[in-house]
């Protein structure tokens, strides 16, 4: 994940875990009928320590951190998915 922070200082971030959005796929898969991806977070939350530069973008893994189950629709073969997250942080100012 590519993480953008706009702030002046420096940032850790220390928490992952889903967003309230649910998990979306691509417009051409979405219209052939992918709308139940079984697209899921594993482990979540994630504790992590990552640092962000300011006014930067900084990215980032969570290793086998996402599943697809046996609910998703078979349009979903294929798809690409956006997944949102929820961050949790602080400055990392010295």
């Amino acid at each position: 994940m590519t993480i953008r922070n706009d702030n002046r200082f420096p940032v850790r971030v220390a928490t992952v875990r889903p967003g309230a959005a649910g998990v979306s796929a691509d417009v051409a898969h979405r219209n052939a009928g992918c709308i139940q991806t079984g697209v899921v977070l594993v482990g979540s939350p994630f504790s992590v320590a990552w640092p962000v530069p300011a006014r930067s973008s900084a990215k980032f893994r969570l290793p086998i951190s996402i599943k697809m189950t046996n609910a998703s629709h078979s349009a979903c073969q294929g798809a690409i998915f956006s997944v949102p997250l929820t961050l949790t942080g602080q400055s990392n100012a010295s």
